[in-house]
């Protein structure tokens, strides 16, 4: 049997937790929604129970735990920053949480960059040289990986490219970055519910305006438009920028 890793995904919308094998074949998995209310401890806990029970059911052994998670993440020491979805995580409190639970090595890093590096090296991005990767959720995260390895800046963070600013004229409300017209703020899955919310007066999530669309609905249909061009006038900026070989777009939104 191959190494299994525990493999944990954490955003601002959905907990997702899986056994993966060391080649990237994902063996089993669950998720569930995530609770921003929870404080960091309480809402920890349960990740490592489901990894126990998922390595009891597949009578496999743990060797270690990968989290990829929304926000800034000190890959080197294994610490949450400030983070506008997670605000009770901000510490070492994941890392040491399900090291105290699972008696296992654990890693943290940027979802961004934990999910180019999957794509990198067993996805989309196999066999490239430069390669970007960006998810389209709650909020944007985008990864550029080079030679093998991530790009990060000062202090190893992470770029931070969902905030570039693609609209000056925007109306929109100012993102929680300060920005208003920022590409998080206008092609995030959050973005496209808010200007749902304000422009038909309907509280529904991406998938129900998306599903309308498919349906032929003709606002359903304007609103995916509009994602399409904000989404395409980011993508277009950083290809120029970066020139990759590759460029993967992924993301509960993308779905």
């Amino acid at each position: 049997m191959d190494a299994i890793l525990g493999a944990v995904d954490i955003g601002g919308n959905k907990i997702a937790v899986g056994l993966v094998t060391e080649q990237g074949k994902l063996l089993d998995s669950t998720k569930w929604e995530t609770d921003p209310t929870l404080d960091g401890r309480e809402a920890i806990i349960p990740i490592a129970h489901a990894l126990r029970d998922m390595a009891a059911a597949n009578h496999v052994e743990l060797i270690g735990v990968g989290c990829g998670v929304t926000g800034p993440v000190n890959f080197e020491h294994g610490t949450l920053g400030k983070n506008a979805f997670l605000p009770n995580w901000e510490g070492d409190v994941l890392v040491q949480t399900l090291i105290h639970e699972l008696h296992l090595p654990v890693f943290a890093d940027n979802d961004a960059i934990a999910t180019a590096m999957g794509e990198y090296l067993w996805g989309a991005g196999k066999d490239s040289r430069r390669f970007i990767c960006a998810t389209f959720g709650t909020g944007i995260g985008v990864s550029f990986v080079r030679e093998n390895q991530p790009y990060r800046g000062v202090d190893g963070s992470h770029p931070e490219s969902g905030h570039m600013v693609i609209d000056i004229n925007s109306t929109a409300e100012p993102c929680f970055c300060g920005a208003r017209g920022c590409w998080e703020s206008l092609a995030s899955g959050t973005a496209m519910e808010k200007r749902w919310l304000t422009e038909h007066g309907e509280a529904i999530k991406v998938k129900e305006i998306t599903d309308r669309a498919r349906a032929g609905d003709a606002d359903a249909l304007e609103a995916v438009a509009v994602m399409g061009r904000y989404i395409g006038v980011g993508v277009a900026n950083l290809v120029s920028m970066v020139t990759p070989e590759v460029f993967c777009l992924g993301g509960g939104v993308m779905g």
